[in-house]
């Protein structure tokens, strides 16, 4: 089994917190035995420590093996939080993670979020494009299952937003098809 199985779990990419504010989902997906690519789609949840509310979203990525343990991986990401005048904020965002795998099953990684389209209340509640947040986040990820050329991964982030000052824990569950 190689490496970027987990790459689709560590880069779930960048969600959109609070007022339409971004974190980086941490999730990659590494492709499975004698593949070098992979595809995957991820569910996820957190709880913003800062902002005192919480985030979900999905997440689509393409997850690279760069080398026998090491793998990139790029994901758009849709996210969705609560705000306080009983509306839901979205966003969408493009993440960039990278990881290493430790085994078969276990990995780290690391991402970086750019936001880039906003839905909330600095928009008037209707979608605009946006030179949106900046975030980071590290995790860990762990290979549930897996069949042939799919795979399904649980991960645990830690996120910052840099440019709201937020920090949230992330929860993905995500699949993966290789090939």
């Amino acid at each position: 089994m190689s490496s970027l199985r987990w790459a689709w779990l560590s880069v779930m990419g960048f969600l959109l917190l609070s007022g339409g504010e971004a974190l980086a989902q941490v999730e990659i997906e590494e492709p499975s035995a004698g593949e070098k690519n992979a595809v995957g789609f991820s569910a996820f949840i957190g709880p913003n420590f800062t902002a005192e509310t919480y985030f979900y979203g999905a997440s689509a990525e393409y997850n690279r093996l760069l080398m026998s343990k090491w793998e990139v991986a790029l994901s758009v990401d849709a996210g969705w939080t609560p705000s306080e005048e009983e509306k839901i904020e979205r966003g969408l965002s493009l993440t960039l993670n990278g990881g290493y795998a430790f085994t078969e099953r276990w990995s780290a990684e690391i991402a970086y979020s750019k936001e880039f389209a906003r839905y909330g209340p600095d928009t008037h509640y209707s979608w605009s494009w946006a030179n949106g947040d900046n975030a980071v986040g590290i995790g860990v990820s762990r290979t549930l299952w897996e069949r042939a050329r799919h795979t399904l991964d649980l991960s645990l982030s830690l996120e910052r937003n840099l440019t709201a000052s937020e920090t949230a824990i992330g929860f993905e569950l995500g699949y993966g098809f290789s090939f």
